[in-house]
């Protein structure tokens, strides 16, 4: 009986009758809204996929079937749409890990090549210094001596030591120019 009523209300609908629509919509939008929520899990997106389900119903109404099923006709739309709508989703979400992961590794890399930069300058600094001057600050900075153990090591006094470390700082100074320079500097010295 419900799929004569379907079949009457259908051929009715293919001659533009707007009261059969109406009835058609009535009776479907409720389990068609229900089944796309149950896949998409959003109600706006149910609600979407329903309303447009119906226009494509009206749109296509004169090529439709009266002898076939009318509720499986709205779920293959409804299903064709959902599928859409998750490869929509499947290719934003990769747009989107795609652009934080690049922003990321391009802000990493030029982050690397600045200091690589500033670390090259530095190097060549600290090339720059009288060799006597470069070999205390070097024993201050890289190895990690106090001006007590490179005095004793190089058989010089304290003194000595402090006074080429601060001579080794404002050469060094001098040649950077700029804080950025003197921090990289200080900091890749220590690396």
């Amino acid at each position: 009986m419900n799929n004569m009523a379907d079949k009457r209300l259908v051929s009715k609908l293919r001659k533009g009758k707007v009261r059969a629509f109406d009835q058609l919509f009535q009776k479907y939008s409720g389990k068609l809204y229900a089944f796309v929520l149950s896949y998409t899990g959003s109600h706006q997106e149910a609600e979407d996929i329903t309303q447009e389900v119906f226009f494509r119903v009206w749109q296509n109404r004169h090529n439709l079937n009266p002898d076939l099923s009318f509720n499986a006709y709205l779920i293959v739309i409804a299903r064709n749409m959902i599928l859409n709508l998750f490869k929509k989703r499947a290719q934003s979400n990769k747009y989107v890990w795609h652009s934080k992961h690049s922003a990321s590794l391009t802000n990493q890399t030029e982050d690397y090549v600045i200091f690589s930069d500033l670390r090259h300058h530095a190097h060549i600094s600290v090339e720059k210094l009288p060799s006597r001057c470069k070999q205390i600050f070097m024993l201050s900075r890289k190895n990690g001596l106090s001006v007590k153990e490179i005095a004793e090591r190089l058989h010089i006094s304290p003194s000595t030591v402090e006074n080429q470390i601060n001579k080794a700082l404002k050469l060094i100074r001098k040649d950077l120019g700029s804080k950025e320079m003197l921090v990289v500097f200080l900091i890749s010295t220590c690396l």
